[in-house]
Parts: C-alpha cells; sequence; structure tokens
C-alpha cells in the first residue's frame, strides 16, 4: 500500500496502486459486501419504520 505523509502530517491512502488482479478483485469485493450490508440494514431500518404501530390511538 502506498503511504503517503504530507506537509500538515496527513496520511494520505486514497491513491492505493493494485499490481495485480487479485489485489483489485480482492477489493472490489470487500467494498461490494460491505455496501450489500449497509443496504441491507438501511432497508431493514426503514420496513421496521413504516411497520412500527402507534399505540397511542383509543
Amino acid at each position: 500500500m502506498n503511504t503517503r505523509i504530507t506537509r500538515e502530517g496527513d496520511i494520505n491512502q486514497m491513491n492505493e496502486t493494485f499490481y495485480t488482479l487479485h489485489t483489485f478483485m480482492l477489493h472490489s469485493e470487500s467494498v461490494t459486501y460491505f455496501l450489500m450490508l449497509v443496504s441491507l440494514l438501511g432497508i431493514l431500518g426503514f420496513w421496521l419504520f413504516l411497520t412500527a404501530r402507534d399505540d397511542d390511538h383509543e
């Protein structure tokens, strides 16, 4: 991983270079699984919000 420290001391890791197809595919798969998990949790939360019962009515 190419890690560069700028003049201010911040670590910049956004310019990562993929040297093999395997590392690129592994990175892409990891990002995809993370996005799927976030989407699933968001859909679950929205579903629970929509189906919540309002028990304040008489």
